[in-house]
């Protein structure tokens, strides 16, 4: 489960003010082989981007743009203030690829990781529609292929996403060498182990889509 406030914050763009849904504690709950983040079935959303709601500019939301958090005594205007929309689809997170909107490989990894979590959202529960334009296909791969290089491999969480990059890409031998090492590096009982031996399943099967890990 995941606490969660509401900070006031500043368009660097428009200067107007927007409310930013923003997580503050609690325990995220992957329920996805890609490691897409919910909370009781809500996803988290994007946190770290704003697109204004007034004059739709995109930004990374910098200390100096928060005013402050949005409480029962907060002034009026700051509890009319619009919300912001932090549900970007993939046509979205894929022209922030191609801007790009990213300075460094910290932020490069967050928006590439969000690109590939909503580019697998045509391939998870209760969606009819799957790309079959091989532009998309293409980006797709050349996308996780970046990410794969540069995503750190600690936390233990990077290094799972590593192997499912893998068995995206067909690697499936790739995929299950890092499986291996990551559950060597593991405690007994780690959250993660279930997500290992799903994905490790998957790749022997030569799997490449998201699944729910707990199905």
């Amino acid at each position: 489960m995941a606490l969660s406030t509401f900070h006031i914050v500043a368009c660097p763009n428009c200067h107007q003010i927007h409310q930013k849904h923003v997580v503050i504690g609690g325990f995220p709950s992957y329920e996805w082989s890609d490691l897409w983040i919910t909370s009781r079935g809500i996803p988290y959303g994007n946190l770290k981007i704003n697109a204004c709601p007034r004059c739709k500019h995109i930004f990374w939301v910098q200390p100096e743009d928060t005013l402050g958090i949005l409480g029962n005594d907060s002034p009026l205007e700051w509890q009319e203030a619009p919300e912001a929309d932090e549900f970007f689809d993939f046509s979205v997170w894929k022209h922030l690829v191609e801007l790009p909107l990213f300075e460094n490989e910290e932020q490069e990894c967050y928006i590439r990781l969000q690109t590939w979590q909503n580019y697998n959202h045509f391939f998870r529960e209760n969606i009819s529609y799957t790309p079959d334009d091989d532009t998309f296909i293409a980006f797709n791969q050349q996308n996780i292929r970046r990410l794969y290089k540069i995503l750190p491999s600690q936390p233990e969480e990077n290094l799972l996403l590593k192997a499912e990059i893998q068995r995206h890409l067909g690697n499936w031998e790739e995929c299950l060498k890092i499986c291996k090492k990551l559950e060597k590096q593991l405690k007994n009982g780690h959250y993660l182990r279930v997500a290992i031996r799903k994905i490790r399943k998957l790749a022997r099967e030569q799997h490449s889509k998201v699944v729910p890990i707990f199905s």
